[in-house]
């Protein structure tokens, strides 16, 4: 922390400038922490109340966290709607793999099937199987913007 007036360094625990009796803020490197931290913590679904204490606890300002906290939870949204729609489509794709697999074995069944034809057919129903999962999972996540979810499990360090 440093004082608001004479910017100097407080030291820890300390919320008041010794010298010009001003109250303590956050350095900036100390802002940017904190969204970070906030950042981090709403995707990893901790509730917004422990966070707001937390930082509070620590002198920031509460326009600030509040404003971290919007923007953050604003950003979990987009995440689980982005992933949502991603699911839909691995979903929808995985179900016509799925299709294709049962109608080869539909259609091949009064033929002869070898072996190993039967159990990549097999293999394709079961990736349609998981393809249904997927497709519920993405309209869950599209509808509800990640708010049944505890955490983002799914962050890629790509995006």
């Amino acid at each position: 922390m440093q004082c608001s007036i004479c910017e100097a360094p407080l030291p820890p625990g300390l919320r008041e400038c010794r010298s010009c009796r001003a109250p303590g803020v956050l350095s900036p490197a100390e802002v940017g922490s904190m969204i970070v931290d906030i950042r981090a913590r709403v995707m990893w679904g901790d509730l917004a109340e422990d966070i707001r204490n937390d930082w509070l606890a620590k002198g920031a300002e509460a326009e600030a966290v509040r404003a971290a906290l919007q923007e953050s939870f604003q950003e979990r949204q987009r995440h689980f709607r982005t992933r949502g729609l991603q699911d839909l489509f691995m979903g929808m794709g995985a179900i016509a793999i799925g299709g294709g697999g049962a109608a080869w074995l539909w259609f091949a069944r009064s033929a002869a099937v070898s072996r190993g034809s039967a159990k990549i057919s097999g293999l394709a129903v079961l990736i349609g199987c998981f393809g249904v999962f997927l497709l519920v999972r993405g309209i869950n996540r599209l509808l509800t913007g990640g708010a049944a979810e505890k955490s983002a499990s799914d962050l890629s360090e790509f995006d």
